[in-house]
């Protein structure tokens, strides 16, 4: 039940579900979190489309919907989650890193997707999320798909311009690996005083992602192991 709500566009979460039965019929008691910046009768539909969807689900029922504003920003790693959940193939998003520069949120995050799916494939399904996070969330300026073991938003600055020596450095340390096709750009920030690159790697497209996930998680070791000053490896994988 809480899935199939949180499927419904508007809704940040679904955080209690109360179900019980009467003889052939069902109760449902929902309470519903919905961005605060949505008027009432928008917020009036939400809880519509919720009750037809639970119908479809739950026949007979009977529902009772209670939506509770929620402030956008504080809910940014539900609203992705419950991007993603929307999203087929999908199997989780975790480990998000948010973090402001001049006006715009970057994101980073690591998508579970079914393990036998090549990369081009995985690709398209994370493209697929790309959209969606662009489509319903302002001042989004770049999301990627990595392992991160950070999840907190702070303001931070790009210097990578001035971080040549450490950008080419990086570059050719992930070129050591012989699965990767190359390493064609590199992001350095400064995030309250710690350091984090995002690389942007280019891999046989049918290549199955569990393998380029252990060539990934070799690369982020191998760059930390050359500049122990790096706080965060991040690591967006593309086709080629």
């Amino acid at each position: 039940v809480a899935a199939e709500v949180r499927a419904v566009d508007g809704v940040i979460d679904c955080p209690r579900v109360r179900l019980r039965r009467s003889g052939n019929r069902s109760f449902v008691d929902l309470n519903v979190n919905i961005d605060r910046a949505v008027g009432l009768e928008r917020a009036h539909d939400v809880a519509l489309e919720i009750e037809r969807r639970i119908c479809v689900k739950i026949p007979p029922a009977d529902m009772m919907v209670h939506t509770e504003p929620t402030e956008g920003d504080e809910q940014l790693v539900d609203r992705i989650k419950v991007m993603a959940d929307r999203t087929p193939d999908i199997l989780d998003v975790h480990n998000i890193l948010a973090h402001e520069i001049e006006g715009k949120i970057y994101l980073d995050l690591h998508l579970t997707v079914t393990p036998l799916l090549t990369l081009g494939e995985a690709h398209k399904i994370a493209d697929s999320l790309e959209e969606t996070v662009r489509s319903e969330m302002e001042n989004i300026a770049m999301v990627t798909h990595i392992e991160s073991n950070l999840h907190f938003l702070a303001s931070g600055e790009d210097i990578t311009s001035s971080s040549g020596s450490m950008v080419n450095l990086v570059k050719n340390v992930a070129r050591e690996e012989a699965a990767l096709k190359d390493c064609h750009e590199v992001t350095v920030r400064k995030v309250n005083d710690h350091l984090s690159l995002t690389l942007h790697c280019l891999f046989d497209e049918n290549l199955v992602i569990s393998e380029v996930h252990e060539v990934s998680s070799r690369i982020e070791d191998r760059v930390k192991g050359a500049i122990p000053d790096v706080d965060a490896v991040l690591v967006h994988v593309e086709p080629s």
